[in-house]
């Protein structure tokens, strides 16, 4: 496995892992992926391979034989329909040397959700609607690992989360205008400038982080199984 595409995906198994934390969901982490025991929170992965030898029969012995359930393959080797699974998307993991760093526009103001209150209209911004489940809770607020930032120009919002694992930092949640999405990026790297960004992202997202420097690495399958 590539050194970068291993960064990428050590850094979405701790960011699952914070999230379980946060929500109180058990996991387990074995050799060959990682999982939760219990229902994890909207748009996060019940079980998530990390290497290739998570074959398709080890998985099988794993993944229960009926309920909701979703799985990052993060490299795209799996064939899950037999076991009732649609494949909801294909992505590809990235990653951005800390060098250069991109230009920051006086014109662009960025804030951090800081409070209860930030955090809880950041969500709504990202979410675009007002009725939903909240994924992270004030408390996410409680570690400097994660962190939540919105920028702004002419009245075009964006906004992104960064979660820091120590080794790389991972982004996540990449919404709003594109035209923001070179502040968002510069802003981190100013934060920390000597960190590889890291995260994954559909075609539409990795064609867009491409010219700011990013590089697209392997590709990587979620599917979902519904109740």
């Amino acid at each position: 496995m590539e050194q970068a595409t291993l960064r990428a995906i050590t850094n979405n198994q701790n960011w699952c892992q914070r999230v379980a934390e946060i929500h109180q969901v058990e996991t387990k982490l074995e050799a060959n992926y990682w999982c939760s025991k219990d229902p994890m929170p909207t748009f996060f992965p019940n079980l998530v391979t990390l290497n290739t030898s998570a074959t398709q029969a080890l998985l099988e012995e794993v993944i229960p034989v009926q309920g909701s359930y979703f799985v990052k393959d993060c490299f795209a080797a799996l064939s899950l329909e037999p076991l009732g699974f649609t494949k909801l998307f294909d992505a590809n993991w990235y990653i951005k040397k800390a060098l250069p760093p991109l230009r920051q526009s006086d014109s662009v103001q960025i804030s951090e959700a800081t409070s209860a209150e930030g955090l809880a209209e950041w969500e709504t911004r990202s979410r675009g609607e007002e009725n939903y489940t909240p994924i992270y809770p004030s408390s996410m607020l409680d570690s400097e690992a994660t962190r939540f930032f919105t920028a702004e120009s002419n009245g075009q919002v964006a906004g992104i989360t960064s979660f820091n694992d120590t080794h790389t930092l991972g982004i996540y949640n990449l919404w709003g205008e594109p035209a923001l999405f070179s502040a968002l990026i510069g802003h981190l790297q100013m934060l920390y400038p000597n960190q590889y960004i890291v995260g994954y992202g559909d075609e539409q997202e990795v064609q867009r982080l491409e010219p700011l420097g990013f590089e697209i690495l392997t590709p990587l399958t979620v599917w979902g199984r519904f109740a």
